[in-house]
């Protein structure tokens, strides 16, 4: 989740705990085929195509190379990952939230929909907060309050897996996780289903959530619970700002909908993350993908990518591998090289605002960054993407 945009400050805090229920997303394989790749920047490619920042059906092999595989540009004597920039096409019917004050906060992609959360922090009383849906190549535009939006106006960063939209949302004094049901989508229809995960009183310092799922006949430290059948398990990160990745293990579940989650373990970051996202590698270890703004002053924020392996292999005193280990290590930090667009300064594209991963085969991903506001005067908001 991201900081009021004066105060610079996250607001949100993830842990998981779901109750039972209904609803169309029980964590079940996002995406399909990941088709042509169109260079046209007016149009995106990607929705709905590559499964964003949904781990499924596609695992990387190595994740360090396919960072390193990502088009590069020379900037200030190194390669780095660039940026291709893009339009969203938006359409807002009323007027959207104030501009200074507030801004998007996460950034995702489900069927052929571009999804944005779009905080609406500093007018609790009026206005709640918000999710804003745009189909690529169509006319079908929707917005809807994020859940429980006016007591709660400021939903932060997101994470698609399955048919399910998993996110949070705080005002100045509490926070709350919930899941949101997007299969309505798949007939053009906004309005899922959603549930509240768990309300923390008094607290607002979690920035982003990931989430991924976990080969179930493996052994996680602290977790001796297999699944059978068609269960699964989730692994969920949280990120309180500046300060640690609070990891959260689901019991084994046929709906993730229906899972609940207990505490796994928590590492400290001392960064201070807009984004995070979780994908499995083909070794069955965990991966994050961090994403940070760092302050260029009156020029906006430079953008970094950190990527963190959060599991190794566990061995017995004998020698013999007998799990994962949680490990919470940052293997590479990464500079990106952005097109601002038309926006410049604090406005502009970057990490600060809505971010993404997609995994898409043969070891490829797409990374992405959004500019800070749904622009009222243009009928699209800007983004860039960094691909192969």
């Amino acid at each position: 989740m991201k900081k009021n945009s004066v105060l610079w400050v996250i607001l949100v805090i993830f842990s998981f705990a779901l109750m039972s229920g209904g609803g169309g997303c029980g964590g079940g394989s996002g995406g399909g085929g990941d088709g042509d790749v169109d260079r046209d920047p007016d149009r995106d490619p990607y929705g709905g195509i590559i499964g964003a920042a949904d781990t499924h059906p596609y695992r990387l092999s190595d994740p360090l190379k396919a960072l390193s595989d990502l088009r590069t540009v020379v900037r200030d004597g190194e390669n780095r990952p660039r940026g291709t920039l893009r339009n969203i096409h938006v359409h807002l019917g009323d007027r959207g939230p104030e501009a200074i004050r507030n801004h998007i906060q996460g950034y995702e992609n489900y069927s052929d929909y571009h999804i944005l959360t779009h905080s609406n922090s500093g007018y609790n009383e009026y206005f709640p907060g918000l999710i804003y849906f745009h189909q690529r190549g169509a006319d079908h535009r929707f917005r809807v309050e994020s859940p429980d939006g006016l007591t709660y106006p400021h939903p932060g960063g997101v994470q698609v897996i399955g048919d399910c939209l998993v996110g949070g949302s705080s005002n100045d004094e509490d926070s709350i996780t919930w899941i949101y049901d997007l299969s309505p989508l798949k007939n053009n229809k906004p309005h899922g289903a959603y549930k509240i995960f768990m309300r923390w009183p008094g607290e607002s310092s979690a920035a982003a959530v990931g989430i991924t799922d976990l080969r179930g006949d493996l052994r996680y430290s602290r977790d001796d619970k297999l699944t059978s059948g068609n269960q699964k398990k989730y692994l969920y990160a949280v990120h309180r700002y500046g300060k640690s990745i609070d990891l959260y293990i689901s019991d084994p579940t046929d709906s993730l909908w229906r899972a609940k989650f207990r505490d796994l373990a928590i590492h400290g970051t001392g960064r201070e993350y807009d984004g995070i996202a979780l994908t499995r590698d083909t070794n069955d270890d965990i991966w994050m993908f961090a994403f940070r703004g760092v302050s260029a002053g009156i020029n906006g924020f430079y953008s970094w990518v950190d990527v963190w392996k959060l599991t190794s292999d566990d061995f017995d005193a004998n020698g013999r591998k007998v799990g994962k280990k949680i490990d919470a290590v940052v293997m590479k930090e990464q500079r990106l090289s952005v097109d601002e667009g038309l926006q410049q300064g604090a406005f502009a594209i970057s990490t600060r605002y809505g971010t993404s991963l997609a995994v898409k085969p043969n070891n490829e991903i797409v990374l992405a960054a959004t500019q800070r506001n749904i622009n009222e005067l243009y009928p699209y908001t800007q983004y860039n993407t960094f691909e192969k």
